[in-house]
């Protein structure tokens, strides 16, 4: 549920299962070399089950599975999962361990603390992919300190990752819930591929995020009740770097680059014809398509005072012809080096008069008009 502002809060209390758990999600499970699909899937008491497996997860099995694969679906009616790989071996009751993928948390349990007299509570939070998601809504995000993954259990002070709330899987109550959390490969959500949450992590800040750019608000520890270490303004920390910095406009003409950080570009006339989201240099950009100029239209020629076209021009409605300067002929038709007709700055017709001619030397069509310098001649039925 969006506010008027952007929420934040923190969690406290909360286990966080991280890739490479072996206390998470246990499992038995029959096996067969010559299948992919796990058969009887039992949980084992005392561990998550089959109910919280999410497909690109990893499971592990000492004997059938022992560098671990990938799970592909689960069939929780069917009692069956199935894997990216062939058992090394066959067997029946076999124990399989299951941990999140790097860049996918589960968060166990835990409790939410907001901000005084806001009545959000964890029925209001929705993950990304659950099934009563609304999409015009915002989501949710958590702001996690991170270490090395050669280390995690020695935090980097100061250094956080954004993730997004993608899966509630439980709420215990309006103020407990238990959830999962992803990253992106780039981006705000993007966890570095030599970083990840630093163990022993309980206490956190949960926040919501922006609609169009997935952006967190910085707050005042005291207020959301999040630990000391930067929570606060690790939003800004992130954003300076993964969007703000990104803010620019660069301008490319017929494919190279003309000019970079440019604050607007305004496109005006008529030839533009279609304006499509495209990708160049690695950055997604706007790609205009103006009709004419490089062998794309030359039907038309444009001069410094007058048009040409190298066709028939043919007007299928009304043709209206508004001249504003008053001392100039608004509509004036050549033929060679005369003018066979025109209307002047004072409404007056004029047709072409020839004056030197004896009698028409052009056989006039019925209905047609020729002029001599003293006389008239109508071609008449």
């Amino acid at each position: 549920m969006a506010q008027d502002r952007l929420f934040y809060g923190a969690i406290d209390n909360a286990t966080i299962y991280a890739n490479g758990s072996n206390s998470f999600i246990r499992i038995t499970f029959d096996a067969d070399v010559a299948s992919k699909t796990l058969s009887n899937v039992t949980n084992v008491s005392g561990y998550f089950g089959i109910g919280e497996i999410i497909p690109g997860q990893q499971l592990v099995a000492s004997t059938q599975f022992p560098a671990g694969t990938t799970i592909v679906s689960v069939s929780i009616g069917s009692n069956e999962i199935e894997v990216a790989d062939f058992p090394a071996a066959s067997g029946t009751g076999r124990l399989g361990r299951v941990s999140p993928p790097k860049g996918q948390y589960f968060i166990d349990s835990g409790s939410l603390t907001v901000p005084q007299n806001n009545p959000l509570n964890v029925f209001d939070i929705t993950g990304s992919e659950d099934s009563s998601y609304d999409p015009s809504q915002n989501k949710f995000g958590v702001l996690l300190l991170q270490a090395s993954t050669s280390s995690l259990s020695s935090t980097i002070s100061g250094e956080f990752a954004q993730y997004e709330v993608s899966r509630v899987t439980d709420r215990q109550n309006s103020l407990q819930a238990s959830f999962y959390v992803t990253s992106s490969a780039t981006g705000i959500l993007a966890e570095e591929p030599d970083k990840a949450a630093a163990t022993g992590i309980t206490s956190f800040a949960i926040v919501e995020l922006s609609y169009s750019s997935s952006l967190a608000t910085i707050f005042n520890q005291s207020v959301a009740g999040t630990p000391a270490g930067g929570y606060e303004v690790a939003a800004y920390q992130i954003a300076v770097q993964e969007f703000l910095d990104d803010i620019e406009l660069d301008i490319l003409y017929t494919g190279s680059y003309a000019k970079g950080n440019t604050q607007f570009i305004n496109f005006t006339g008529s030839g533009i014809q279609d304006i499509t989201v495209t990708e160049s240099f690695g950055k997604t950009g706007v790609n205009v398509f103006v009709q004419g100029g490089g062998g794309a239209d030359d039907d038309w020629y444009i001069g410094s005072t007058f048009l040409t076209a190298s066709k028939d021009i043919r007007i299928t409605g009304s043709l209206l012809v508004t001249h504003t300067a008053s001392n100039l002929d608004f509509f004036v038709v050549n033929s060679g080096s005369y003018e066979a007709f025109k209307i002047n700055s004072e409404g007056i017709t004029q047709f072409f008069a020839h004056a030197d001619a004896p009698i028409p030397w052009a056989t006039a069509e019925y209905g047609g008009l020729y002029f001599q310098s003293s006389s008239v001649w109508a071609a008449l039925d």
